[in-house]
């Protein structure tokens, strides 16, 4: 194959998880293909550039070969090239270290563990 339809080879190579995903991402202007706005109809061929916009990150890929069907996470390599810039990778590694930071429970707080209750449990039938 030489080209293919930008929504269907944003699928294949699991950019986005369904291909509805992709082709609401390319209706909403959030993908563009050397720098034009596309449809997902646009044909892609091979050393194309795609920037895609996701989750406030902006990808960037350039095609390096056309799969003939949905590829292995493995194999994405061989037919995408990242090309995303370094300070786009790290807006996502910053959110994910506050995410993380943001939603975890200190120890005593909240629900008590499995450790707490069989604790509590054996202290109540003592005092019984």
């Amino acid at each position: 194959m030489v080209k293919m339809r930008l929504d269907k080879i944003l699928w294949m190579t699991r950019v986005y998880k369904t291909r509805n995903l992709a082709l609401e991402a390319c209706k909403k202007n959030k993908v563009k293909v050397n720098g034009v706005k596309s449809k997902p109809s646009k044909m892609i061929i091979i050393n194309d550039n795609i920037l895609i916009d996701k989750n406030h990150i902006q990808y960037q890929y350039k095609i390096t070969n056309i799969p003939k069907g949905r590829v292995s996470a493995k194999e994405v390599a061989s037919y995408l090239k990242d090309l995303t810039l370094k300070k786009e990778l790290d807006k996502l590694s910053e959110r994910r270290r506050n995410y993380t930071v943001q939603f975890k429970r200190e120890k005593g707080l909240g629900r008590p563990t499995k450790k707490d209750r069989r604790i509590m449990d054996k202290f109540l039938k003592k005092n019984v």
